[in-house]
């Protein structure tokens, strides 16, 4: 998978080696650039994300994170987490799962017959209806906030399979050693990274390749 935008000589080029490092020390670009991410609008910006040298579209395929401090995921994550939960529920847990819609249905007869007038409920609800209903979701890890952006990752890439995360100004928040854990923790799972930073002020380790536009929009590459 590639990616590429006017201002690269050569597209982004993304394998399971190497941690590719963006820094736009315009800041007029950055900005630009950090916008048409979060309105999930690359062609703005004429940003070309590819795959097998064919065009494939940002939404879906893109995930981008620029808040460490309060990560939050999506329905589309939760209905897929439900589903699963679901099938679980069905397959594992047979027994207990009829028992308990039959404890949830007279429960409810039990409280309606007490009134001297008639009822209507849904008595089809699904198991998606409970998780929903008791509000079930991943607990981000309150360990670190490297361990919470980790399982952010880990859970959105198993239920959403994105082909790309994009995270802003990882080096302002983590320190070498938490940089390296991170990376080689998605590296072993063949996820993919690209990190948007507004400027080159940090020491590159072994595993970056950065890419560099600066203030008049000349391209360095550092490897």
């Amino acid at each position: 998978m590639m990616l590429g935008f006017d201002l690269l000589n050569n597209p982004i080029d993304f394998d399971c080696y190497n941690i590719n490092v963006l820094c736009l020390e315009n800041k007029i670009l950055y900005r630009n650039i950090v916008q048409c991410f979060m309105d999930e609008d690359l062609e703005e910006q004429n940003v070309v994300l590819s795959e097998s040298y064919e065009p494939i579209k940002y939404k879906g395929n893109v995930l981008f994170v620029n808040d460490y401090f309060n990560l939050g995921y999506s329905s589309s994550v939760i209905k897929k987490l439900y589903d699963d939960m679901a099938k679980s529920c069905v397959d594992d847990f047979q027994l207990e799962t009829s028992k308990i819609f039959s404890q949830i249905l007279n429960y409810i007869d039990s409280v309606i017959d007490k009134y001297d007038y008639d009822f209507d409920y849904n008595a089809d609800f699904s198991l998606q209806d409970l998780f929903k209903v008791v509000n079930v979701k991943p607990r981000i890890s309150d360990n670190s906030l490297l361990d919470s952006l980790l399982d952010y990752i880990l859970i959105a890439n198993k239920y959403l399979k994105p082909k790309l995360f994009v995270l802003l100004n990882l080096h302002l928040f983590f320190n070498d050693n938490e940089l390296l854990k991170l990376y080689n923790d998605l590296n072993y799972r063949h996820i993919n990274l690209l990190v948007l930073e507004n400027k080159y002020s940090f020491n590159q380790n072994d595993l970056e390749k950065v890419f560099i536009i600066d203030e008049d929009l000349c391209e360095i590459v550092e490897n």
